[in-house]
């Protein structure tokens, strides 16, 4: 109530939502009509979001460069909207495949591990998830072990850095990691010279949905909707020049 007399009384001008469910979105769109509203992470339209795709399109190609052969891709499903067979997770695998193709790297089914946290028995967290899934990777008859690991959310790439260290593995050194990471977040602290980083910043994000509040408000249509931020490739790695011996599975 307190929301709707500020709107009219002409106090705001427009709405930004961020993680909002379809419930509340069809709410706010019922209730009000005259201000535009964008969001992040939520229902379109006027939506705001990352894509892992643009991990993937980053990822492959680094770690087809530091001669990594079998690569993996690990990711983690948070919402009960999300499964492997929507539009997006197939645009993913398809994306994935084509690169390894492309870079005359095989494929793995097993490889292509896509879990989801909310359909576990178990109700294991994404970090669990991590640590669970490198476990069964490296310590079992698996084989062949991935020597290049695309992990597209950093809550699972923490999990199994616990893993590997419990192993004895050394990212950088035994395997090389593409991780999912939004910059300033210490996640990942101690360990940005492990791995490479595909980092998302909180100010593009910003600096976006207000780009597109600015577009609603002049009357103008939006050129994306929904509209992806961009990440940035974080490579300490490199700067360490640590070459990688094969694993022995």
């Amino acid at each position: 109530q307190e929301l709707m007399a500020r709107i009219a009384g002409g106090k705001i001008h427009g709405l930004i939502g961020l993680g909002l469910s379809d419930a509340q979105v069809k709410w706010i769109r019922a209730h009000v009509l005259r201000v535009p509203m964008v969001g992040f992470a939520q229902a379109p339209p006027h939506l705001l979001w990352y894509s892992p795709l643009d991990i993937v399109e980053m990822a492959v190609p680094l770690l087809v460069s530091r001669g990594c052969g079998c690569i993996a891709y690990w990711q983690t499903l948070l919402s009960p909207g999300q499964n492997a067979k929507a539009p997006l997770e197939l645009s993913i695998r398809e994306r994935f495949l084509e690169l390894l193709r492309e870079h005359n790297r095989p494929f793995y089914p097993h490889f292509y591990a896509v879990h989801h946290l909310l359909e576990n028995r178990a109700g294991l967290t994404s970090h669990e998830m991590g640590y669970r899934v490198a476990l069964e990777f490296f310590s079992g008859e698996m084989s062949p072990h991935p020597d290049g690991i695309i992990i597209a959310e950093d809550t699972m790439t923490v999990g199994a850095l616990a893993a590997m260290r419990h192993l004895g593995i050394v990212p950088g050194r035994d395997v090389h990691i593409v991780s999912h990471a939004n910059a300033g977040s210490p996640l990942l602290f101690g360990a940005e010279k492990e791995l490479v980083l595909v980092e998302y910043d909180t100010a593009d994000l910003v600096r976006e949905l207000f780009d597109m509040l600015r577009c609603l408000w002049d009357g103008e249509a939006l050129r994306e909707d929904p509209k992806r931020v961009l990440p940035h490739l974080r490579d300490e790695v490199a700067r360490n020049e640590i070459a990688l011996p094969k694993l022995v599975s």
